[in-house]
């Protein structure tokens, strides 16, 4: 039989093991967690004079057996903001796995909560440590980032929106609309081909989504191979500007993660004061697809404004006034909408334009000069309205190769001005109607007259009431001689509604005059 003073030995030896151990470590195992869940700490209990003076007690407090506790002592060094940046860091390099994941949610949270100098700083940083080498980890500082710009458009929007700014954010632009371009754009050289107009060389579709290359990702290595190397590059990261650190992201981003906000739609009326608060709170909304500009003066700083957008597809002026330095303004290199209103820039600024899809030109007046350079576009449809123009100027601009469609109202010219440019396509001047007369007709051709016959005259419009009928050949209008109904369109196109013309007609053997007040256009209207 077993001694049993040796075995009270052994169990007391065990016991006061037992406690020596408990007097060692205190506060271990479920037992100290209860205890220390008791302690009830907060990031709102710490002020920031005192999270400065215990930031060593902060960061140890990472790795306490208390969640409570290492929840609170992350949100106060979040709190402490971007001055914590480097320490924080050096701290990493002896971090235990608990601590280092929390770092990284301070570093994370001091990016989401700062500026965008210390957000590039923060997730710079992130990358350099912990590299986001697999695409769980990728994914997730993608997804920080569009979190973050997304919070920063939806803030300076509101404030914009409160100074009078109207903006929208829009959907992301399918690769397949840039599909459909490049196939009109294809069709645009096919027809000029068929019209022999001059030679308009090889265009290529524009593409927002193509920007500049990204570098490829950088391999990364673990940075405790080489802390002090490692730390140069976190003191640079903290030292650098916004431009260098935005680099550094990019090259440590596979290209596939850069995170881009969809482009919004901004419109600018009245003036505006592009003081540096109002350019940031412009910068934060991102990219913008459709922009206008109404009533405002292009100096340096808008005009920097305007070349520094890339993504473009519809851009108005409205009654702005260019000024010297809107010489250097430059107009996207491809563009579905480009609308001119009251005035224009100067020719110079038409350098950097290639491809336009439809230009419209509003109440302005067209010199040479312009025109000249506005004809080295490649335009699809050119939309006149009120413009004065020369013979010079508005020949330059029928012209353009690979115009498919002039459309004019309101303007002021000579018939024969376009007749070199009919003689190759007849088509190419379309009436865009303000006022309506009410009448449609074949062409007419005899040996004896070459004019406009009437087929039709609608009932209850501006020329059954001047007494036009069927069958009446109109071979003038206010003096310029008309040979097809298509001029008599075009003459009419440049009136408005309520204007008073004089028609010269041809009823029978007879030659009559007719004074028609014009009427607007229905919905519907025949013409």
């Amino acid at each position: 039989m077993p001694d049993s003073r040796f075995s009270f030995r052994v169990e007391t030896t065990l016991a006061m093991a037992a406690l020596s151990l408990l007097l060692v470590f205190p506060a271990t195992g479920y037992a100290a967690q209860q205890a220390t869940d008791e302690i009830n700490v907060s990031a709102d209990d710490l002020s920031p004079e005192a999270s400065r003076a215990n930031f060593d007690t902060l960061v140890k407090q990472l790795d306490s057996t208390s969640f409570k506790e290492r929840e609170a002592a992350t949100s106060a060094l979040v709190e402490l903001g971007p001055e914590i940046l480097e320490p924080i860091t050096i701290h990493f390099f002896n971090a235990s796995s608990e601590a280092g994941w929390r770092i990284q949610r301070i570093l994370e949270g001091i990016g989401k909560a700062g500026e965008e100098k210390d957000f590039l700083k923060s997730i710079a940083i992130i990358q350099l440590l912990y590299g986001a080498q697999d695409l769980q980890s990728q994914r997730r500082l993608a997804q920080l980032q569009y979190q973050w710009k997304i919070s920063r458009r939806n803030e300076a929007a509101k404030k914009l929106r409160q100074a009078g700014f109207k903006f929208e954010s829009t959907e992301e632009v399918s690769p397949h609309i840039f599909a459909m371009e490049e196939a009109r754009i294809a069709m645009m050289l096919r027809a000029a081909a068929v019209r022999e107009l001059p030679e308009t060389g090889t265009l290529e579709a524009p593409n927002p989504l193509d920007s500049a290359e990204a570098p490829s990702a950088t391999r990364w290595e673990n940075p405790r191979k080489n802390r002090r190397e490692s730390m140069q590059q976190v003191e640079r990261i903290i030292a650098g500007d916004t431009t260098a650190n935005r680099k550094i992201v990019e090259s440590l981003m596979p290209p596939a993660f850069q995170v881009s906000l969809p482009p919004g739609t901004l419109e600018i009326s009245d003036e505006w004061d592009a003081n540096e608060e109002s350019k940031q709170l412009i910068h934060d909304l991102g990219e913008l697809s459709n922009l206008t500009l109404t009533r405002q003066k292009i100096n340096a700083s808008l005009q920097k404004f305007i070349s520094n957008q890339t993504k473009l597809t519809s851009l108005r002026f409205t009654n702005c006034e260019f000024d010297k330095a809107s010489r250097k303004l430059v107009l996207p290199k491809s563009i579905q909408v480009l609308q001119f209103e009251g005035a224009l820039p100067p020719a110079a600024s038409f350098a950097s334009l290639s491809i336009v899809s439809t230009m419209e030109l509003n109440k302005v007046k067209l010199d040479e000069k312009v025109s000249s350079a506005i004809s080295n576009c490649k335009i699809q449809t050119l939309a006149l309205n009120e413009v004065e123009f020369t013979r010079e100027s508005i020949q330059r601009l029928v012209g353009i190769g690979g115009l498919f469609r002039v459309t004019m109202s309101l303007c002021q010219f000579e018939l024969d001005w376009l007749e070199d440019i009919r003689q190759k396509n007849p088509n190419l001047i379309i009436a865009a109607p303000k006022a309506f007369l009410g009448v449609q007709g074949p062409n007419v051709t005899s040996r004896e007259l070459t004019a406009c016959q009437i087929s039709e005259v609608v009932p209850d419009t501006a020329a059954s009431s001047a007494g036009m009928l069927a069958l009446d050949v109109v071979t003038a209008m206010d003096g310029t001689k008309i040979s097809r109904v298509e001029d008599l369109r075009l003459l009419i196109s440049q009136k408005r509604p309520g204007e008073t013309m004089e028609l010269q007609i041809r009823r029978g053997d007879r030659n009559l005059k007719l004074n028609v007040k014009l009427g607007a256009p229905p919905e519907q209207r025949v013409q």
